[in-house]
């Protein structure tokens, strides 16, 4: 992964190197420090550049948050994907998908704080929330559609917008740095992923159900929890 990273670094122009680094700086230093402590002059620091430098690239420490997020937003949505094999073995899938957003969310867990902490003062900030969140849903409900044929109504969508929910808050809960988890010992990432992975099942169980094979994958999945 290192060699593929360098060898795309070496591809970019001095100017996208230069926006590359303010963004992992921006990503260290959210994550470090949090939405409200960030300052563009740590972000400066941490890049090795000068205040001006960042000017040249982002208007604030805004700026550098949005594109920190959009990154970050790319990265869970292609981490969350289900494959390709959803409708023989939707179990399976969903664990998968679940497994690759709460690693990756671990993996991230001081900047998704800081986004948490963004939005719940920041109105602009809730609205991109809503949107990445809206983003998930709607490919979820698409794939559930092509595989197995459903009408996606108001409680199809309902169900799986509270089940999304149950993922993004037991993630933060017990992964942010913001939050003390309240068991012990620490959730693993595969705990995590099984336990929200039984809430996604409960959504789609009649649906699969019709399915023998999935069926048969659903149980056994479910037995782990």
């Amino acid at each position: 992964m290192r060699k593929q990273a360098d060898a795309e670094s070496s591809t970019l122009t001095k100017g996208e190197r230069t926006r590359e680094a303010i963004l992992l700086a921006g990503r260290a230093v959210f994550g470090r420090d949090g939405y409200g402590r960030a300052r563009m002059s740590d972000i400066a620091q941490e890049a090795g550049l000068s205040q001006g430098a960042i000017y040249r690239y982002f208007r604030n420490k805004d700026d550098v948050f949005r594109a920190v997020l959009g990154d970050l937003d790319r990265q869970l949505f292609n981490a969350s994907t289900t494959g390709g094999h959803f409708r023989e073995r939707p179990a399976e899938a969903i664990y998968e998908a679940n497994l690759g957003y709460l690693s990756l969310f671990w993996e991230s867990r001081g900047v998704m704080g800081a986004f948490h902490e963004a939005a719940a003062s920041h109105r602009s900030y809730r609205t991109l929330w809503e949107d990445m969140r809206r983003q998930f849903r709607e490919r979820f409900l698409h794939v559930l559609q092509v595989s197995f044929g459903v009408t996606v109504d108001r409680e199809l969508e309902l169900l799986t917008l509270a089940a999304q929910c149950s993922v993004e808050e037991f993630a933060h809960s017990n992964f942010s740095s913001l939050v003390h988890p309240a068991i012990e010992p620490p959730v693993s990432v595969e705990e995590a992923a099984r336990v929200t992975s039984a809430i996604w099942f409960a959504v789609i169980r009649d649906i699969v159900s019709r399915e023998p094979r999935a069926s048969a994958d659903l149980v056994s999945t479910t037995r782990q929890v």
